[in-house]
């Protein structure tokens, strides 16, 4: 099954969301406000009840992404349909094929666990 998701950061700080795949109906957008803290960019849904998402902006040999955070599910490899890349570039596709992902994420803050206070 093909899918993905297309996301749009405007410089509003507003944002858009349209995920799709092959059997998905059409035209389903999300939207909501983002901001960024750091390294990581949060999204908040307008719509109630829609948990915050969480990406790292990452580049990584040249290469600009938004890694998805999720600590449930920790990203292990990049690649087209895992990281957000900039409309029309390329690199992603081709560090995924690299075979070296553990290595180029390992250095990422953004990506260790967060410390939780005492």
């Amino acid at each position: 099954m093909l899918m993905g998701e297309d996301l749009r950061l405007l410089d509003s700080g507003r944002y858009v969301s349209r995920p799709w795949c092959d059997i998905c109906p059409r035209d389903t957008f999300s939207y909501g406000r983002w901001r960024r803290s750091g390294d990581v960019i949060v999204l908040n849904a307008d719509r109630p009840g829609v948990p915050e998402r969480r990406l790292c902006a990452a580049t990584i040999r040249k290469c600009p992404m938004l890694i998805p955070l999720d600590q449930s599910h920790p990203v292990k490899w990049i690649g087209p349909g895992v990281v957000f890349g900039r409309d029309g570039e390329r690199c992603v596709g081709r560090l995924d094929r690299d075979g070296h992902t553990g290595r180029l994420l390992r250095g990422l803050s953004c990506l260790k666990p967060e410390r939780k206070p005492n």
